[in-house]
């Protein structure tokens, strides 16, 4: 759970990146 967690995070980290 707290891993699949983790991942999204990143995930999203990402996400927001590429869009800065």
């Amino acid at each position: 759970m707290l891993r699949c967690l983790v991942t999204l995070t990143m995930t999203i980290k990402q996400v927001v990146l590429v869009y800065l």
